[in-house]
């Protein structure tokens, strides 16, 4: 198959093609250079011994075991084992599902394609990473307070085979028959990807590395056993090693023990050593236990990386194979205790205490004295046996002959310890009461029960959070596996409304998948078709356990909220909801009608007086499609009768105005006076009478 879009460009070849950087070769380690490697080696190994002696107790401690002196009054509260197998599921409780976003443009159908069968080759049909995932958990939380997980791939080799590099052909200018070119190379048999957990005890990290992201040290390690055929004296048994188990082998595995040979696995940057000028150039040798430093070493660059030949960059995995996890960091190390660690001296008193708790109540028993003089055996062996309503004689007055024994009571002081170390086991593992199983004794508010979740919970998400970014680490150090080694064709299901949105597939596969959006199709991939570079992400929190009545009740409001938003993909949203529901989404789904545009919808009001106004022919014809029959007799009465209206209408508005026709102005009467003074004599506006002088008459 062709290449996806977007992938690195081609360089053009000819003369004027760059020459491409030859890849680097093999190289040898000096004496004086594996002497040095040993030495580092020892000292990573005595670096996590203190680590590996308090792992041991602890998962004495988990198996409650943890006690010295221990006898059938002995209690050992199995605090660590019920609080490791609470937490553990809290912060990795199933495999999520893991998206694929590109870097790169012109990627759409490889992070289809890679993305599903990414999370196809992690799951249980493929490496089963999810057990490994929660050994190393147990690693940390437990026993030492930290683990790895190593990435590789294995292909099993039988010889060599002979490849044609170049076929046959003629030269085009002379006309000379060119010879075709065949070299040998391996002969894969067979081959296969792995995710391992790497025991404690068996990885090398520089003792003086300090720091939590550890593709930041200058090299990483693992050590191996190898297993010999029956017969070899080369090497050693690993016996010799056992110190360093968390565990001790049983009697039964030692004496079935294989002849082994032990040896380390070393990764490191080349840059750091002088052995490449790449930063991220990792290269690898293994050394074994029992080789002098004069023994050759082969030093070669790491088998998940490689030098693209035509452009000269480094491809393929980025980082060390090994991902060591660690969930919380100290100071100027790399190592940090375990929680069982932390908790190891309260848990400890916790049993004393019960242990206490037990003797007391048992020299607590009720006990009663009696009179040797007066109480012989046989009376003392009726009194022992209780019988109700015996008679019991004795020789003399029996008043006093017995009495009860008094014994001290333990105060509350002494049974309240109970409830304080359960406190601080809570606080230093950070789970609550209600994050137990168990229930919760205290009186406490809903109040202060809701701030003390919180608190539990923001812990939670960070260890949380650092797990899922761990994890993520190992996917896309694997994913980049299936990037280098996936040359045989492999088939990854996909839905056929994923597969129609694919450009490179097959012909006949896209015509299914355009004929049956639905239906479940095998699409064919190597690595050619999920080149790139790519950046992976979780869906949040699809690692952890839900309540499934919760979970559907919230998915049915967020379908309610979201059924009839135009922006969303209500099929998409549907088959999710069929998945949450435990049904297949393929055969409760169909797809959607096809949408048609709807006709136009008319609304039609009219009176009578329409079919007689100018707009009449329009409104007969219109009542004549709508079945509704007006004869032409009525149409041409009530015309008449509309136009005899308006002639007495007309008429009418005639005489009105013929009556009520305006007169004119009125003529202007004379006024007695034209002003005031001439009636009254007295002054204009003053109202008041002029005084009478000589001559005066009052009119």
């Amino acid at each position: 198959m062709m290449p996806l879009p977007g992938s690195a460009p081609v360089p053009p070849q000819g003369p004027t093609a760059p020459a491409a950087k030859p890849p680097p070769k093999e190289q040898r380690l000096t004496p004086d250079q594996a002497s040095a490697w040993r030495r580092r080696i020892k000292a990573a190994l005595e670096a996590t011994k203190p680590a590996l002696d308090e792992g041991k107790k602890n998962i004495d401690r988990y198996n409650a075991q943890h006690l010295g002196t221990v006898t059938d009054k002995t209690v050992a509260v199995p605090t660590d084992f019920y609080y490791i197998e609470q937490k553990k599921p809290q912060l990795f409780y199933r495999l999520p599902d893991v998206y694929l976003k590109a870097l790169q443009p012109g990627l759409d159908d490889g992070g289809v394609i890679f993305q599903a069968a990414l999370n196809s080759k992690i799951g249980p049909a493929g490496v089963n990473v999810l057990p490994k995932v929660q050994e190393v958990l147990f690693d940390v939380i437990c026993a030492t307070g930290f683990g790895a997980l190593k990435v590789g791939y294995e292909p099993i080799i039988d010889g060599t085979k002979p490849f044609e590099v170049s076929p046959a052909s003629q030269d085009p200018l002379t006309g000379a028959p060119v010879e075709a070119v065949v070299e040998e190379v391996p002969n894969i048999i067979a081959s296969r990807y792995f995710i391992e957990r790497g025991a404690p005890g068996d990885l090398i990290v520089p003792a003086d590395f300090s720091g939590s992201d550890f593709d930041d040290a200058a090299y990483l390690g693992i050590r191996f056993r190898e297993d010999l055929p029956d017969g070899e004296v080369q090497g050693k048994t690993s016996e010799q090693d056992d110190d360093r188990r968390l565990t001790p082998l049983p009697d039964a595995g030692k004496t079935a023990r294989r002849h082994q040979r032990i040896g380390t696995e070393l990764f490191f940057k080349a840059r750091t050593f002088g052995f490449a000028k790449h930063p991220d150039a990792i290269w690898t040798f293994t050394l074994y236990d029992d080789d002098p430093d004069s023994t050759p070493v082969t030093v070669k660059p790491c088998p998940y990386q490689k030098t693209n030949p035509q452009t000269g960059r480094l491809e393929g995995m980025v980082g060390f194979p090994i991902v060591p996890l660690t969930t919380r960091y100290v100071s100027d190390t790399w190592m940090a205790r375990s929680d069982c660690s932390m908790a190891q001296n309260s848990a400890t008193e916790l049993s004393t205490g019960r242990t206490q708790m037990i003797q007391y109540r048992d020299r607590n028993m009720p006990q009663w004295g009696f009179d040797t003089t007066r109480v012989d055996a046989d009376i003392q062996a009726k009194i022992a046996r209780n019988e109700s309503m015996a008679g019991i004689g004795f020789n003399g007055p029996g008043a006093d002959a017995t009495w009860p024994i008094v014994k001290g009571q333990m105060s509350r002081e002494n049974f309240s310890f109970n409830d304080y170390i359960q406190q601080d086991l809570n606080r230093i593992w950070g789970i609550t009461d209600q994050g137990t199983s168990a229930r919760a004794e205290s009186a406490k508010t809903a109040t202060e029960i809701q701030t003390s979740e919180a608190a539990s919970k923001t812990r939670m998400e960070a260890e949380r959070a650092k797990v899922v970014d761990w994890y993520l680490k190992v996917v896309a150090k694997f994913g980049a596996l299936l990037q280098m080694f996936a040359d045989e064709t492999e088939y990854v299901e996909l839905v056929g409304q994923d597969a129609q949105r694919l450009k490179n597939i097959p012909p006949e596969i896209q015509q299914q998948a355009a004929a049956d959006p639905q239906a479940k199709l095998l699409v064919p991939w190597t690595k050619d078709e999920i080149f790139g570079r790519y950046s992976f992400q979780v869906k949040p929190d699809s690692q952890l356990h839900t309540d499934v009545t919760q979970e559907r009740e919230q998915w049915l409001k967020f379908f309610n909220f979201l059924a009839n938003e135009p922006t969303c993909n209500r099929t998409e949203l549907t088959r999710e909801g069929m998945k949450l529901f435990h049904y297949d989404p393929v055969r409760f789904t169909q797809p959607p009608p096809e949408h048609k545009p709807e006709p136009p919808k008319l609304s039609l009001a009219f009176t009578g007086e329409d079919f007689v106004a100018p707009q009449a022919p329009i409104m007969i014809e219109l009542a004549a499609q709508l079945g509704l029959k007006i004869s032409p007799e009525a149409i041409l009465q009530s015309q008449q009768m509309l136009l005899q209206a308006e002639q007495i209408a007309a008429q009418q508005q005639v005489e009105a105005n013929a009556q009520t026709e305006h007169g004119g102005a009125a003529k202007e009467a004379p006024k007695i006076n034209k002003h005031p003074t001439e009636a009254t004599g007295g002054m204009q506006g003053s109202g008041a009478p002029a005084p009478l002088g000589p001559g005066s008459t009052i009119q």
